[in-house]
């Protein structure tokens, strides 16, 4: 019984996750006063470091290093919806809870490498940087609740792991949309 319930609610939470990351429509939603700060400060973040000063060699890796990184996120998370998505029909907990387990280590694996091997010397890219990190750390954050609420049963922890991933998403995808138009 508590197995049916355990995947009654992973099969419930995987459909929301799954909706919600299936949007193609891009709507920042600020609810607090951080949120709203930060959807400000990545708004007006340029990628290019300044039209006056010339761009060096530290700054040109670290804008290869955060593009790579947010190609890689984003394949892992388009991964994991895949593989929740086929769990769901096949109603395997363990693989669910494998697959978010795995997700969460390489979002640790992405912060680390950006925030010890990047060393950008503009201010405009030390400001990305850091909100990139913030990104990180909230879908780190996020999928752990995920894990937790599916290892003891907690819908509402699941829930709110969700509404965390689903946020960070949101300033992801804020994030490359603002990279993309200060390249061009």
């Amino acid at each position: 019984m508590k197995a049916t319930i355990s995947i009654t609610i992973v099969l419930l939470c995987t459909a929301a996750l799954t909706a919600c990351s299936s949007e193609s429509k891009f709507e920042p939603v600020a609810h607090s006063n951080v949120q709203k700060q930060e959807a400000q400060t990545i708004k007006s973040m340029p990628l290019n470091p300044s039209a006056s000063t010339a761009v060096n060699a530290n700054d040109k890796m670290f804008i290869q290093d955060v593009e790579n990184s947010i190609d890689t996120l984003q394949k892992t998370l388009k991964e994991l919806d895949l593989i929740l998505s086929e769990t769901q029909h096949n109603d395997e907990l363990d693989e669910a809870k494998e697959s978010v387990d795995i997700a969460r280590q390489e979002v640790l694996y992405l912060w680390n490498k950006i925030h010890n091997d990047s060393k950008p010397e503009s201010a405009n890219l030390k400001k990305i940087k850091t909100s990139y990190e913030g990104i990180l750390t909230k879908f780190r954050k996020g999928l752990t609740y995920q894990l937790d609420g599916m290892r003891v049963v907690n819908s509402v922890k699941i829930m709110e792991g969700i509404d965390i991933t689903n946020k960070a998403k949101s300033s992801l995808n804020e994030l490359v949309m603002n990279i993309k138009k200060e390249k061009g």
